[in-house]
């Protein structure tokens, strides 16, 4: 009797210890279903680069990564589900360009210069809401696009050391049949009919076009991530290669204080190694910019020259009228956003 009495308790206890598991478990799912729902980016954000960059981000929800890259830079990511893509519109000197179809959007802040804000923003995005595509559909979304960011106020840019080219000349350089420009879009407002556009993209694997805005670069690359029947079969093995494919976006906004500057250090700090030389010739640049810009352009404007009269030999015919925009301003010492 005593032994019966004594299972009945422990069978008790047991299932009171299964009713607390379960209560806790439920408790826990619960929790982390809010905190998911909470995770849920809104659909349509809008962020900067600069010193309002990081308050941007923060409003839209973005989970800040400062263990990738250790105490150098610190990350802003922003992720959205394939089932509900975001629209990011980026703000920057009074306009506004919004990419939909975004996956994910990354903002970098470094820890040196102290205080200056988001660096760069990284989107990956679709060229359409569907994983799949027409060809010529995707073409025609590529051309409205370049027009889309030209109409929002960027300018095609160009590198100091990369050749000027613009109509006809642009579109035989982006052809790369010669191993020139390797799907280089150096003129974004002149359009490739849809063969060679095809043809360049399945050939090169992408094409890259640059936009410029007060202070600011785009470098959008576009490119084929299926490359074959084989490819889209792993996808949908219903649908025809010869119509289908699929298409992605990297688009980096970059802010060129930042951008160049580094590219300033790669050129006049080459050779030097001893750490305390380093850091002093970079404070020293940093500082000077009105001394060491004009240098580097020099440095950059004869890789220019020499490409352009390579080209020129070629048949090519160089656009004299393009203006190289004046960075100096947003290099010196105090950022101007």
């Amino acid at each position: 009797m005593a032994i019966r009495t004594t299972l009945k308790a422990i069978s008790k206890r047991i299932v009171a210890a299964l009713l607390a598991t379960l209560l806790l478990a439920l408790i826990s799912l619960t929790v982390h279903a809010l905190e998911d729902k909470e995770k849920i980016m809104p659909q349509e954000v809008t962020l900067q680069l600069g010193k309002k960059g990081p308050e941007s981000f923060k409003q839209a929800g973005a989970i800040a990564d400062h263990h990738t890259a250790g105490e150098l830079v610190g990350f802003l990511d922003l992720n959205w589900p394939s089932k509900q893509l975001g629209a990011v519109t980026i703000r920057h000197s009074g306009h506004d360009l919004t990419i939909p179809h975004t996956f994910t959007a990354m903002g970098s802040v470094r820890s040196e210069p102290e205080g200056e804000g988001v660096n760069d923003i990284v989107l990956n995005s679709g060229i359409s809401a569907g994983e799949l595509i027409r060809h010529r559909e995707a073409y025609d979304s590529w051309v409205k696009l370049m027009k889309r960011i030209q109409d929002s106020g960027w300018q095609r840019y160009i590198y100091l050391s990369s050749p000027r080219l613009t109509g006809k000349d642009a579109i035989r350089y982006f052809q790369g049949e010669e191993n020139f420009g390797l799907g280089y879009i150096t003129d974004p407002s002149a359009v490739p009919d849809f063969s060679t556009w095809y043809s360049v993209i399945m050939t090169q694997g992408m094409m890259i076009a640059k936009f410029y805005l007060d202070g600011v670069e785009i470098s959008l690359s576009f490119n084929s991530t299926v490359k074959d029947q084989e490819d889209l079969d792993d996808i949908n093995k219903t649908l025809s290669f010869k119509e289908w494919g699929q298409y992605m976006m990297r688009i980096e906004f970059n802010n060129l204080r930042m951008s160049m500057r580094e590219q300033m250090y790669l050129t006049f700090l080459e050779g030097i190694h001893d750490e305390k030389l380093l850091s002093a010739k970079r404070e020293d640049i940093a500082n000077n910019m009105t001394q060491y810009w004009p240098r580097y352009r020099d440095i950059e404007l004869a890789k220019r020259k020499k490409e352009e009269a390579m080209l020129v030999s070629k048949g090519y015919k160089i656009d004299e009228g393009y203006q190289d925009p004046d960075l100096l301003p947003y290099l010196q010492k105090e950022p101007k956003f």
